[in-house]
């Protein structure tokens, strides 16, 4: 064959592939519009688009024989035609930004035109979250506190953030409530307070704000004993705290804080009892109270008393200057209990009946004159508080019987110490029975076969050697009856202030034990209550709450005591 026939036969190859790309690139160019349409044809890709509130770009081919004009009746929307590889293929890339104030959904409409032919494009994005305060029915609180009923319109859905003592009432979060109230916890500070209501869109950063300013409460009057005690619900210690040797946190405590204690009252307690050592932060020499140290304490009893809460603040163990010193009278003991209760009594005269003092905690033996000792030690403790004037003048006070035993009690304590006033003492006792159960750490701490017990009551033992042998329902009952025969039906108050059992852990059946346990707890609580007294679960760093977040760690131990007292 001649040289021209090859020539001839490589330039139709040429050709068929030039055409062959062509049609290649102009198919590439329609891959997210609809396929088929002649080419030449005006066309665009798309009709309809739709954007989230958050905006956004999508991308739109269009055919036309000239560069498309393009327009828009948004400012919302931008837009930008670029050429594709084919001659006449467009890309449209269509913007839309974040809608962050139309409250319903937006629209707008495109055109594109080649001239001769026009198209639409119809384009909607969803609402923007929005969030207007209305109304608010009172920014002035009374001191004893309310209901405020606010009223925000919004199409999302919000979320209140106010301080421990604002609470929101109504928690509905459906879009059909627009009004929620917000109930006002009495003002105990003795300051006015202001607190800022935040409300929050959820998933955005759009809030409003407002202000609520509380009056002071007016002081609580003047109440007996009796009256108080008709006032308890559930009591629990803040212990290892205050009074720990070395400071607030040397024994693993966080320092107290609003959190905790706002989980206290919110888990339902009413009363707290704050112990509290005094010549650990004195000059022993002069028996002078630090300042600082005193300054911490009233701020920690502002902040319990600011909850509504009833607050027992005492003298506890301090080195033992008392309870060391107990198998009779000593006139320095004496003398250190009348210096320290003086400071005390004068810089907490002016706090109303939510505070009560207590004189000591675990002193006293049982002896006659260990027990006369104790009751002198108490009566100093009266006449030093009445003394001091103010609120002291008839505030409610607590002695305690010898070690704080319920059967010393009966035994030394049915004369109580004298008070110029009538009606304002109550009696305190402790229960950790049975002790190898409560509070024994280890097996034989106490005697030759002695083993530590972790399973208390009738429906929990397991026929081993961890079942309790005494102490137990019928035990109990008659130790809760006891006290009531011979205080509480002749009209004197008596306060639990210490009970409660070791939680064990890495032991067999250990589900078993915490069940056992939370049900120890309850029943205990339950029989005081129906006795008349007055029970302070024990409560040290990391059992009952985290103490640093105030959250619950021991949930089915606190369900089973405030159960168990209502």
């Amino acid at each position: 064959m001649s040289a021209n026939f090859y020539l001839c036969m490589k330039n139709l190859l040429f050709n068929i592939l030039l055409l062959m790309s062509v049609f290649c690139l102009t198919a590439c160019g329609d891959s997210n519009d609809e396929p088929g349409k002649d080419g030449g044809e005006f066309f665009v890709g798309k009709t309809e688009l739709a954007y989230s509130r958050e905006g956004g770009s999508q991308e739109i081919n269009v055919r036309s024989s000239v560069e498309p004009r393009v327009s828009v009746d948004a400012p919302w929307v931008t837009y930008s035609v670029a050429r594709r590889g084919s001659a006449d293929i467009y890309a449209l890339t269509v913007n839309v930004a974040a809608n962050d104030a139309d409250f319903d959904d937006r629209t707008a409409v495109m055109t594109v035109t080649d001239g001769s032919s026009t198209a639409t494009i119809n384009i909607k994005q969803t609402y923007a979250l929005g969030l207007e305060l209305k109304s608010v029915s009172a920014t002035d609180i009374d001191g004893e506190g309310g209901r405020v009923t606010v009223t925000v319109a919004t199409n999302g859905t919000y979320s209140v953030d106010a301080p421990a003592w604002i609470k929101l009432v109504d928690d509905s979060r459906a879009l059909a409530s627009q009004t929620f109230e917000l109930q006002v916890a009495p003002n105990r500070s003795g300051t006015v307070r202001e607190g800022s209501v935040v409300v929050s869109l959820d998933g955005t950063d759009v809030s409003v704000s407002f202000t609520l300013t509380q009056a002071v409460a007016a002081p609580l009057e003047s109440m007996t004993a009796k009256e108080i005690s008709e006032q308890f619900v559930m009591g629990i210690n803040i212990g290892n705290t205050l009074e720990a040797i070395g400071g607030e946190t040397a024994w693993g405590a966080a320092r107290i804080n609003e959190d905790y204690i706002n989980s206290i009252k919110e888990s339902g307690f009413n009363f707290v009892r704050l112990p509290v050592a005094w010549y650990n932060h004195c000059d022993k020499s002069t028996l002078k109270i630090d300042d600082a140290w005193m300054s911490r304490v009233r701020e920690v009893v502002d902040l319990i008393v600011a909850h509504d809460l009833y607050v027992i603040m005492n003298i506890h163990w301090d080195e033992g200057w008392m309870e060391l010193n107990i198998d009779s009278y000593d006139s320095e003991v004496d003398n250190i209990q009348r210096t320290l209760w003086t400071q005390i009594a004068e810089n907490f005269k002016t706090y109303d009946a939510h505070l009560i003092f207590a004189g000591a905690n675990e002193a006293g033996k049982d002896t006659q004159s260990s027990a006369d000792a104790l009751k002198t030690y108490m009566q100093t403790f009266i006449d030093v508080v009445r003394a001091s004037g103010g609120n002291n003048t008839d505030r409610v006070l607590v002695v305690q019987a010898p070690s704080t035993n319920f059967d010393l009690a009966v035994k030394y304590c049915l004369t109580l110490p004298a008070d110029v006033v009538p009606d304002r003492l109550m009696l305190e006792v402790h229960y950790y029975d049975p002790s190898d159960f409560c509070i024994m750490s280890k097996d034989n701490e106490w005697g030759s076969d002695c083993p530590v017990k972790y399973f208390w009551g009738k429906d929990y033992h397991t026929g081993t050697k961890r079942d309790c042998t005494w102490g137990e329902e019928d035990y109990l009952d008659s130790k809760m009856a006891l006290i009531k025969t011979n205080f509480i039906d002749r009209g004197i108050p008596v306060i639990i202030g210490e009970f409660g059992a070791t939680r064990r852990s890495n032991i067999d059946n250990l589900q078993k034990h915490l069940d056992s346990r939370a049900y120890y707890h309850g029943y205990l609580v339950k029989s005081a209550r129906r006795n008349g007294l007055m029970p302070f679960y024990w409560d040290t760093p990391g059992d009952m709450f985290n103490r640093a977040t105030g959250s619950v760690i021991d949930r089915q131990n606190l369900d089973a005591m405030i159960e168990s007292a209502r």
